[in-house]
């Protein structure tokens, strides 16, 4: 893949849960579409990577969709423990970079 861009990274954290958004925009100009069902896959394959790492916290793929030359994905984490979140969020973007 060319680029991959996070447009927000948002943190929120209460007395009882923290929770963090992502939303990655992967330019996917060039890219045949079995790669990008491969990013696709990939993202679904980390629920069970975040399971073992990261057994308190919980992932989910709020949204993926292409329009044009870009994949757009949308992620939540949230877990009882901030740093958990930071750092779940923190290994979600290396391993997407590292897959593109």
């Amino acid at each position: 893949m060319k680029q991959i861009s996070e447009l927000s990274f948002i943190i929120g954290t209460s007395s009882v849960i923290s929770c963090a958004k992502l939303h990655f925009n992967i330019d996917v100009s060039g890219i045949n579409k079995s790669d990008i069902d491969q990013v696709n896959q990939l993202t679904n394959t980390m629920y069970g990577v975040f399971a073992k790492s990261y057994p308190e916290t919980a992932i989910s793929i709020d949204k993926s969709y292409q329009v044009g030359d870009f994949l757009t994905i949308k992620v939540t984490i949230t877990g009882k423990d901030p740093e958990n979140v930071i750092s779940a969020s923190n290994e979600f973007k290396r391993l997407l970079n590292k897959k593109s």
